[in-house]
């Protein structure tokens, strides 16, 4: 099953020193989602990272330490979220003690696995970038297809500065502390097992360099198709295509109860699907509109209805966009 985003974002907090802080999560993470969180200091008298901690989680974390650019600490930590977490929870960093330049920011994915989900990191750092330089975490091999790949990266101590994700990664975040340091993280959902370098382009030359750090987190089995009665899970989280699929094909009696598409992108994405061939008469959306970074619900009491041997198909106006899940009641 191919990994998707549950939220691009869960919010971000800075200070100029501290030895705590906290992020407030902005958006509700999902029963079973993995929580990503990136987080950055500066060791200017020899600070070192103690832990991430919250929302009842067991978290694990990883670190960098960029000697070239202004003795950054730069790291993440992950957890998983059985039963979700909800919009206001509390994640905090703690370190040895007050730091300059602390922060941490996050999101969330579904469908990683839940077992030692980190399938590699890595990390580099540039002191001296040329101008429009290109940053990136180094190379992260992945297993399979529909691993998560994503990297962070602190442009240090430098006027704000704006960075542009490389060809087939999408932007998470990015913000600068007034006319200094500017932070951005990317991620890509991939199609195959191999070598991917997830990174992007700043806008201008550094003066004291980037460091970024990355991992590659690996995508959960596919589950088997459910006949037991009852309400089911019949569809992801997982990315459309751009061209018309069989989404789900039902070994029994099917009731469709609840479709949430979310879209992370840019750009509005039109979504269809079917019951049944792909055609203007077999359609329960048609050119379904999802506005950029929002999501469309629907909630039917007047169930579509699938027998057995039926499929849903589905696709989307631009490929690897939507994220789609299908709710349903099992009624043989």
């Amino acid at each position: 099953m191919a990994a998707t985003v549950d939220q691009a974002t869960i919010g971000q907090n800075d200070s100029d020193s501290a030895a705590t802080l906290d992020l407030t999560t902005t958006q509700p993470v999902a029963a079973g989602a993995t929580i990503l969180i990136w987080w950055s200091f500066e060791h200017s008298v020899a600070q070192t990272f103690t832990s991430v901690a919250g929302g009842g989680l067991t978290w694990d974390s990883h670190e960098i330490s960029n000697s070239l650019i202004g003795n950054y600490v730069i790291g993440y930590s992950i957890a998983r979220a059985p039963t979700g977490l909800a919009a206001g929870s509390t994640i905090t960093i703690t370190v040895s003690a007050a730091a300059p330049n602390l922060l941490l920011f996050g999101s969330s994915f579904n469908g990683v696995l839940s077992a030692s989900p980190i399938d590699d990191d890595n990390h580099r750092e540039n002191a001296a970038p040329a101008a429009n330089a290109v940053w990136d975490c180094g190379a992260l091999t992945t297993t399979q297809a529909g691993d998560v790949v994503a990297a962070c990266c602190i442009e240090a101590q430098d006027a704000a500065r704006s960075s542009v994700p490389l060809t087939d990664y999408f932007e998470t975040h990015q913000f600068a502390r007034g006319t200094d340091d500017t932070w951005t993280a990317v991620y890509r959902i991939v199609g195959a097992a191999g070598n991917y370098t997830p990174g992007g382009t700043w806008d201008n030359a550094s003066d004291n360099g980037w460091g970024a750090i990355g991992v590659a987190l690996k995508a959960a089995p596919e589950e088997e198709i459910p006949t037991t009665p009852g309400y089911w899970r019949l569809y992801g989280p997982a990315q459309l295509d751009a061209a018309a699929a069989t989404l789900y094909t039902a070994a029994v009696r099917t009731r469709i109860r609840n479709i949430h598409a979310f879209n992370p992108s840019g750009g509005v994405v039109d979504v269809t699907l079917s019951i049944g061939t792909d055609a203007a008469a077999t359609r329960i959306w048609d050119a379904q509109e999802v506005p950029a970074g929002d999501s469309y619900v629907e909630r039917r009491r007047a169930a579509h209805t699938l027998e057995a041997g039926e499929t849903i198909q589905g696709f989307a106006s631009s490929a690897g966009t939507v994220v789609l899940v299908i709710d349903g009641y099992l009624d043989p």
